[in-house]
């Protein structure tokens, strides 16, 4: 399967509005994330999958929101202003890259993070 090019306007909007999506759901749930973490989530994961990390013909990517809102949370107390703070997409995004090769290295291996 071909992918398209990061910056492929289709593509971009396609993530744009996936990001949307799960932000309503979030939303509905009762689960409020700073402006800019679906996005986030999904470049990052994207950049795994385009990167071969996530291999496509396993299906579909799982990543635990409970994961995600911990990371979040953690971040807003760790800077300064916490969610208003300028850094926090920057910073959520390296962290969220570690997270997900720490939960694939889990997800091939269960018993390395025991």
């Amino acid at each position: 399967m071909q992918l398209p090019a990061r910056d492929d306007p289709m593509w971009v909007g396609f993530l744009h509005e996936g990001a949307r999506l799960v932000e309503r759901g979030w939303r509905e749930h009762g689960i409020t994330m700073p402006a800019g973490v679906a996005d986030v989530l999904g470049r990052v994961i994207w950049e795994h999958v385009r990167n071969g990390r996530i291999p496509i013909d396993e299906g579909f990517f799982n990543f635990p929101g409970s994961r995600l809102l911990d990371l979040v949370r953690t971040l807003e107390k760790e800077l300064p202003g916490g969610a208003t703070n300028p850094r926090l997409i920057e910073v959520l995004a390296e962290r969220l890259d570690q997270s997900l090769v720490t939960y694939e290295n889990e997800m091939r291996d269960p018993d390395a993070s025991a």
